[in-house]
């Protein structure tokens, strides 16, 4: 993904160089369909298994890829909410004995304080994949 990354960037310069500024969106848009799309099956199949193991550095990657493409990137989001649930979950049903109520209080907060922080970095801050995670 570092390599994709990497040509993408090369691309932003090279299209900063020789395209018309009006255009520079749409050839941009256009290069990262035509690189993303041939690995697309790939990156999606490995998906599940970075947001199982919580890998940062590759989920940003991985989120910096599909951004253009809203189909993925919406897989990509609810694989995320599928995860946080379960987790939640899981925490949750933990939960047992006389101090039942601090202790439920004290895991909900730290699994919200838990995936803020994943997923703002995650995300890059963008606004519309945080608030899918959040419901």
């Amino acid at each position: 993904m570092e390599k994709v990354l990497l040509r993408l960037d090369e691309e932003k310069l090279r299209a900063h160089k020789f395209v018309h500024p009006s255009s520079f969106v749409a050839v941009m848009a256009a290069f990262q369909r035509a690189t993303i799309e041939r690995h697309l099956q790939l990156l999606e199949a490995e998906s599940a298994a970075m947001v199982d193991k919580e890998e940062r550095i590759d989920l940003s990657h991985l989120y910096r890829l599909l951004k253009p493409i809203p189909e993925p990137l919406k897989r990509l989001v609810s694989l995320m909410e599928d995860h946080i649930r379960q987790r939640a979950v899981k925490a949750v049903q933990s939960v047992a004995g006389e101090q039942a109520a601090q202790q439920f209080v004290e895991t909900v907060l730290e699994l919200h304080s838990h995936y803020v922080t994943l997923i703002s970095g995650v995300f890059d801050g963008d606004q519309l994949c945080a608030q899918g995670i959040r419901h």
